[in-house]
């Protein structure tokens, strides 16, 4: 609401505050604070009874034009009263708060003043009749079809200023029992407080139900032009208008199917003054819940930003150990790899590096045998092994059809390895293996660098808790300088989707031997 009436409600507002969100000095804050110019139409009452704010609602709003004509001069006090009600459920307690004080303010200054009647009071025939003496009335309503009505009513008269027990016979019970019954304590300004209900069974005299104590009495819920006030003792409402509603909760079983009367102990009180004590104490309550949410929000923040300052030192700490292995394992990295060099350069290795070859190859054990030949694979796309680029992309799928399931793939240049994005999901490969799950997200994608000079790319995987194993291990064709599509036996050039297929049965083929 408050950016609509930023941006299309009040003039120039972008110009004025650039920053709407500021809350301080000249701020649009602030300015929806302040008392409206209007206010000074009604010198009578003080300027901060009507803010702009509450003007801005006013033009925005025509159910508030057709109630209040005149909300700066005649209607003012009703209107406050409605602001203060209503309002207070969909704008921030920051705007209601100065006119609650100005109120305040101005009730404590009276002295013996009253707020008027109501001019009339309506009887469950549908007659209006003026109020000539110094009560105010009770109406009960059951619910029928989830409404109240008139015909389901009854009324007690009250008078003002003292307690009184009030006694409302209820010849249609609960009514349908579509919602709960419907107490409306006057019809006027005033401060209510109410120190107990019952129910009781006309037939028998039983009380059938029974609030009493701020834990009772707590149930009840308020509506209509009422706001429920708190209270250490009794039930307090402030009403603001003409309809104060008090909702007791839904009842159920059988001891309630018979007429019963309704008692209530009532305490009605229309003085300004009581009327600005209530509103004061209100006034405190409510800071004082703000100073404890906001000290309580304070607190969280203090412990949040404490964890997350320990967390923050105890990661910086494990980052410079982390920086200090990294600088020790480069060293090592970079002395294994000159001892390497140098065993490499060495004429005893040139001479038994091919005998070496050789005794791994058929050393190998059944076991790596057996997990070899139960790798499948296969790669997407025609002369993917073209050496006429700097960077070969390899796309494919390889997965276990026994053991332990592929959980990486790697390409290996000379020492090099490149990682590749393994899991990617591959749902025409699930379709062609239906009974080996892992098919679905098998697929695969990695980058190679192909240096001048490279005679072939490895690619490998690797199970949990196992070691690297070459499926696939192809050489890498001289550079061109043009890239070479493979061709077929009649010299025609093969297209891509052909090409693919031929490659994976290709792939299909070799992978089952490769290792054999």
């Amino acid at each position: 609401m408050l950016v609509k009436i930023y941006l299309y409600h009040v003039p120039n507002a972008s110009a004025r505050w650039p920053e709407p969100w500021v809350t301080e000095g000249e701020s649009f804050w602030h300015w929806l604070r302040a008392p409206s110019p209007l206010a000074s139409f009604n010198p009578d009452l003080p300027a901060g009874t009507l803010t702009n704010i509450m003007v801005t609602l006013h033009n925005l709003r025509p159910d508030l034009q057709s109630a209040f004509k005149n909300p700066a001069g005649s209607d003012r006090m009703k209107f406050v009263m409605w602001f203060l009600g209503q309002a207070a459920f969909g704008i921030p307690w920051g705007l209601i708060e100065p006119v609650f004080q100005s109120v305040s303010d101005y009730l404590n200054s009276m002295s013996d003043a009253t707020f008027p009647p109501a001019s009339t009071t309506r009887r469950p025939n549908g007659k209006e009749i003026e109020s000539t003496h110094a009560t105010s009335r009770v109406q009960v309503f059951a619910p029928r079809y989830g409404t109240y009505t008139e015909n389901h009513s009854n009324t007690a008269e009250i008078p003002i200023g003292v307690w009184h027990r009030v006694r409302v016979d209820l010849p249609w019970s609960l009514g349908d029992r579509s919602g709960g019954l419907r107490l409306d304590p006057g019809n006027e300004v005033a401060i209510i407080d109410i120190a107990g209900i019952l129910l009781q069974s006309k037939l028998t005299g039983k009380v059938v139900w029974r609030a009493r104590g701020p834990a009772e009495l707590s149930n009840l819920t308020v509506g209509g032009t009422a706001i429920a006030l708190p209270d250490e003792r009794l039930f307090r409402i402030f009403s603001f208008g003409e309809d104060p509603q008090v909702i007791i909760p839904r009842l159920s079983g059988p001891q309630f199917a018979v007429p019963l009367r309704l008692e209530a102990w009532v305490h009605f009180e229309r003085s300004v003054q009581a009327i600005g004590r209530a509103m004061a104490a209100f006034y405190s309550y409510h800071s004082k819940a703000q100073q404890e949410l906001q000290e309580e929000l304070e607190s969280t923040r203090h412990k949040e930003l404490s964890a997350l300052r320990r967390e923050l030192e105890s990661t910086q700490r494990r980052a410079w150990d982390y920086k200090a292995y990294r600088a020790d394992l480069t060293t090592r990295l970079k002395d294994r790899d000159r001892r390497i060099q140098e065993i490499e350069r060495s004429l005893a290795w040139k001479i038994t590096k091919p005998f070496w070859k050789l005794e791994r190859h058929f050393k190998r054990t059944p076991e790596q045998i057996a997990a070899a030949g139960q790798l499948v694979f296969a790669l997407d796309g025609p002369g993917i092994w073209n050496a006429s680029y700097d960077v070969c992309t390899l796309k494919g799928w390889c997965y276990s059809l026994r053991g332990p399931q592929i959980v990486g793939v790697r390409a290996k240049v000379g020492r090099k390895s490149y990682f590749a994005r393994y899991g990617i999901k591959r749902e025409p490969v699930a379709q062609t293996a239906p009974n080996h799950p892992p098919a679905l997200y098998s697929g695969f994608s990695v980058d190679v660098p192909v240096p001048e000079g490279t005679l072939s790319i490895r690619l490998e995987g690797i199970a949990q808790g196992s070691r690297w194993e070459c499926f696939l291990e192809h050489p890498v064709p001289p550079r061109t300088g043009q890239p070479q599509v493979p061709a077929r036996g009649d010299g025609s050039v093969q297209s891509t989707g052909a090409f693919a297929l031929t490659a994976i049965s290709i792939v299909f083929e070799t992978s089952s031997s490769f290792f054999a």
